[in-house]
């Protein structure tokens, strides 16, 4: 991502770098793809070689309303999610108030970013 943003998903380390986890998190051995924001599998690793497992709920101001920070999609850009209603009609968002809007927006416009954390499972664990 960009360093000081992490964008939604779920999260561990391996061999000293951070790896996004891709599927179940539960399994004995883990999908892992680069935490930047690939969504190519780069390699698997079993679950008790992993370090804390980690889910992450980002979320942001963007021009006025509430989303939640997705992947980066491009240099200093990253996807969003948001059921603001408002929001999606000012900025002509793509989707609908079933399922959400989407779209990107670019690192400098995000105010007021937290993030949410919940381990799913402890360093090493194999369940």
């Amino acid at each position: 991502m960009t360093g000081a943003i992490r964008g939604s998903g779920t999260y561990t380390t391996y061999q000293g770098r951070p790896w996004r986890v891709s599927g179940r998190s539960d399994l004995p051995e883990l999908k892992l793809y680069d935490a930047g924001g690939a969504s190519t599998v780069l390699t698997t690793a079993p679950a008790e070689q992993v370090g804390l497992v980690e889910k992450v709920v980002t979320t942001a101001t963007w021009r006025g309303g509430q989303i939640v920070v997705g992947t980066q999609t491009a240099p200093m850009t990253v996807g969003f999610y948001t059921d603001d209603a408002a929001l999606a009609e000012r900025e002509d968002l793509y989707g609908d108030q079933h399922s959400g809007w989407r779209g990107t927006a670019l690192v400098s416009d995000l105010e007021d970013t937290s993030e949410r954390v919940t381990v799913l499972r402890e360093a090493g664990s194999a369940s």
